[in-house]
This record gives structure tokens, sequence and C-alpha cells, in this order.
């Protein structure tokens, strides 16, 4: 019976080692697809302003986040890391930007997390 127990401790070792395990508890068809937020509205000055940046995954992640890449958000919005857009704006304009949001769905036997990363560029405009 020794010899059994050791036989699978090595071949747990084994598997873990070259990441079969987490294949076998499915998690390798966890993946970022895209960011479902096509468009975002437009703004006017002095109005209250809200939009969310949805995430479109397969499975749902350990924990993801959304970040400005490039660009500018017009003055007064601020974007955080779960992808919500608030504030007020408080000037006229065409702003472009870029947003990045990783989602990390798995973490394997060291502690490192499979991650994914999209980008897509969007703009406000903001009128009076």
């Amino acid at each position: 019976m020794a010899k059994i127990g050791k036989l699978l401790y090595t071949m747990f070792l084994m598997l873990a080692g070259s990441g079969l395990i987490m294949s076998l508890a499915g998690c390798e068809d966890c993946a970022l697809d895209d960011i479902s937020t096509p468009v975002l509205p437009d703004g006017r000055i002095g109005f209250a302003y809200s939009a969310e940046i949805n995430l479109e995954t397969e499975c749902t992640p350990r924990f993801e986040n959304v970040w400005l890449l490039g660009g500018q958000l017009p003055p007064g919005l601020s974007l955080r890391g779960d992808g919500r857009i608030q504030g007020t704006p408080s000037r006229l304009g065409d702003y472009r930007f870029t947003l990045a949001a990783t989602a990390c769905f798995s973490q394997d036997v060291y502690g490192f997390y499979d991650c994914e990363e999209i980008t897509r560029g969007y703009y406000i405009l903001i009128t009076e």
C-alpha cells in the first residue's frame, strides 16, 4: 500500500509541475474574450456622468482591473479599477483614449495567476 501511495504522490507532483492539474480542473478554458462595452455615452458639462466598462469572459475571473492606457478622460471624470467612469464633466471637447483590461482566472501551484489583457479605444464627446 505504501508503494501505491508514493506512486500517486509522485504522479501528482509531475502533473502539478507540468500544469496539467489546472487543465484537469477546467481552468484552461477561461479567457478574456473582449471588452463588451462597444461605445460610451456622450456627456454634458455640469451634469453627472456614469458609464461602465464590462468584460466578456468565459469564466468568472478571480479579479479584474481596468485602467487608462493612453489619452485622457474628460476633465471631471475618473476611471475606477472596476471599470466605472464617473464624475461631472467640466470642459467641452472630444476626448479620445485607450483603456486596458486585465482578467485573472486561476492560480497555479507556484502562486502565479493566469491573466489575460485586452485593449480598446474609446471617445466621449462633452457638449453644453
